[in-house]
This record gives structure tokens, C-alpha cells and sequence, in this order.
């Protein structure tokens, strides 16, 4: 593929260690994996977009060749049936160099408890020829039969400014003009996520120039969805009509990322709901947790409204 038709989260993925951003720590540990050629099953964990598949992309293409590595993204094989046909059946056979293949299972937070139980057996009955590396955003999700199999490596948010002069360099590669202003807009809205942020930059570049104007105005939503909660709380307005309200300020602002209305929810709103605290953080924790499952976000985080507002 023409790499100048690559999307942008492609193009400018990090080949090497050396161009991985941030974890220091990390990319020293790597580095000696590479160095040694020697490789234990790993589980790399962090937030999304910070970096996870990358590193194990590095990892697996500079110690083994193409035909020795297999990628699977689990958040879409995730059942016992692709660990036992597809992984196992790769897992079994030999190298074709005669050392060790390397198994990525990205997003492995989304395989069935009954897949984690079957994969445990076959890393430990093929660890002679193959090695995993398991990507994830929510560590506790993995049982800890697998857990124990591997070493854990986390890989932490990168700084702000050192994520904005990557921004700005990918625009510079593309010779595209820009504010500044527009890239600390744009990390401050997306952070931690590089991906996400490299997705903005390319979705907003008009005729060489950047052109982005925060689509969710944050603060003005957080500061609208805070009033609305306070008056339905108070009795000042009744449910349906606080839903109503709801609905319609998440179509006003475009919301379709609802991390920053749980993180609001944790940050802004305990003083409101003191007395019922521990409920309330329990629906929120509930609500976080089912995003990364329902086919619908949107209608996961009114329910959640829902059930606050009616329950507490």
C-alpha cells in the first residue's frame, strides 16, 4: 500500500524503539529483549491509545520474522473456538528459523473467561516454541492464571508536551500549517489517547492548514450536564424531563467518547450525592465498565442517568 495513502495512525506508527514516546523504563526493557533475543510472555496494560500494540508490534517484527508472528485483534476473535483452532494450531508448529514465534493478543481484556482458561493451557504446553504478548486497558478483566504466566509491563500515559511535539511533528511531516493553541486543544481533550489524537489531526487538515474547533465545547458540556444533575436532584426538575435534557445536550456537543462524562461523574460529582456516595460510584463504575462492551454507548450512559437519578 502507498504509504502516502496510509491513515495517519499508520503512517506514523513507531517502527522502532527508538521512536516509541515516553516510558523510558519501558523501552529500556524492551530493548533488552531485543538485545538478548530473549522473550517471556508479556502482558503490556495501560489506558487506550497509549502505545500498547505498538510496542508489541516492535517487539514481535524485530525478533522474529512475518512468518513467525501472528496478530489477532481479540476484541473481535474472542471465543474458545478462535484459541483453540487458530491460536493453537499456530502455537504448536515449529519456527521456521528454529527459535521461538511470538502470539499478539490485542485488546486481550475482551476474551471470554472460558477462552482465558483454555489459552492458559496452551501457554504452557508451547512455551518451547511460541511467546504471548497480551495488550489490555483493564488489567483486572485478565484471570490470574494468566496473569501469573506473564510479566506484566505497564505502560503509563506519555507527558502532554512531549505527546504535542509529536503532534506538531506529524504536521510538520505533512507540511501542514497550524495554531499551536489548536494542538494543546487537542491533546487537552483527548489525553491520554495518541491514537485518537492522531485520528483529529488528519479528520481536521483543510487545503494544508489545521482547522480544529473543539467539536464538544468540554467545559460548557460539563458545566451544562453538572446544572442539569443538581436541578434533577434537587426535585427542581423531574426525571423525564432531566433525561430529556441530558439526551439532548450529548447531541448538541457530539459526544460520542463518554470516558470524560464517567471521569466528570467521579471528579466533580461527589458532594452532590454524598450521603449515597458509595451507590452512586458503584453505577458509575458499572456504566465505565459496560462501555467497552454495549453496541451502543450513548444509550449505556443514560441508563446510567437513569438509574442514579431515580435510585439515589
Amino acid at each position: 500500500m502507498d504509504i502516502n495513502l496510509m491513515p495517519w495512525t499508520e503512517k506514523y506508527r513507531p517502527k522502532t524503539i527508538k521512536d516509541f514516546v515516553g516510558n523510558a523504563d519501558v523501552k529500556e526493557k524492551a530493548l533488552k529483549f531485543i538485545q538478548d533475543g530473549t522473550l517471556q510472555h508479556l502482558l503490556l496494560y495501560g489506558p487506550p491509545g497509549g502505545g500498547k500494540t505498538t510496542l508489541a508490534k516492535i517487539i514481535a517484527n524485530t525478533l522474529v520474522d512475518e512468518s513467525d508472528s501472528l496478530y489477532i485483534n481479540a476484541s473481535e476473535e474472542n471465543g474458545i473456538d478462535t484459541v483453540r483452532d487458530k491460536i493453537k494450531n499456530f502455537a504448536m508448529r515449529a519456527s521456521f528459523s528454529g527459535g521461538f514465534k511470538i502470539i499478539i493478543l490485542d485488546e486481550f481484556d475482551y476474551v471470554t473467561p472460558a477462552a482465558q482458561a483454555s489459552l492458559r493451557n496452551i501457554m504452557e504446553a508451547y512455551v518451547s516454541v511460541s511467546r504471548f504478548i497480551l495488550t489490555c486497558n483493564y488489567r483486572e478483566r485478565i484471570m490470574e492464571a494468566i496473569t501469573s504466566r506473564c510479566e506484566e509491563i505497564h505502560i503509563r500515559p506519555v507527558s502532554k508536551p512531549d505527546i504535542s511535539n509529536r503532534l506538531a511533528d506529524i504536521l510538520n511531516q505533512e507540511s501542514v500549517t497550524f495554531n499551536p493553541l489548536e494542538i494543546v486543544d487537542i491533546v487537552n481533550t483527548f489525553y491520554p489517547d495518541i491514537r485518537k489524537m492522531v485520528v483529529t489531526l488528519e479528520t481536521n487538515v483543510r487545503d494544508g492548514k489545521l482547522t480544529y474547533v473543539k467539536s464538544a465545547n468540554i467545559n460548557a458540556f460539563n458545566e451544562d450536564l453538572i446544572n442539569i444533575v443538581v436541578r434533577a436532584v434537587g426535585r427542581r426538575v423531574n426525571l423525564r424531563n432531566a433525561i430529556t435534557e441530558i439526551r439532548s445536550l450529548i447531541e448538541l456537543h457530539n459526544i460520542r467518547d463518554f470516558s470524560n462524562v464517567f471521569r466528570l461523574m467521579y471528579d466533580k460529582m461527589p458532594e452532590i450525592f454524598l450521603e449515597d456516595y458509595p451507590l452512586f460510584l458503584l453505577y458509575v463504575a458499572e456504566a465505565q465498565y459496560q462501555d467497552a462492551f454495549v453496541p451502543d454507548k450513548e444509550i449505556n450512559a443514560v441508563a446510567m442517568f437513569i438509574k442514579i437519578l431515580k435510585d439515589i
